[in-house]
């Protein structure tokens, strides 16, 4: 049986006000047995959450802090969340 991880990361703070509340980030197709756990490892871009620069031709991060959530799905309550933060 197999089944798809989805990381999704959205704005922690009001510094980041105008972003869009949550983005996907990355994803992963995973094979388990029925009721089975692992820890899975996934290279992400953060790049879907970069905003353009008034002063350069340039994206960029904001700086501020992330949340983290690894789900099956958007809505999926049993999903775990970590923090991230960013600094210019």
């Amino acid at each position: 049986c197999s089944t798809v991880v989805q990381i999704y990361a959205e704005p922690d703070d009001n510094r980041l006000e105008g972003h869009r509340r949550r983005e996907l980030v990355g994803f992963d197709r995973v094979v388990l047995a029925a009721g089975a756990r692992r820890s899975v490892a996934d290279t992400l871009t953060l790049r879907p959450l970069a905003q353009r620069d008034p002063a350069s031709p340039s994206w960029r991060l904001p700086a501020g802090r992330w949340r983290l959530t690894a789900a099956q799905n958007w809505g999926d309550a049993a999903g775990v969340t970590a923090a991230l933060t960013h600094e210019d």
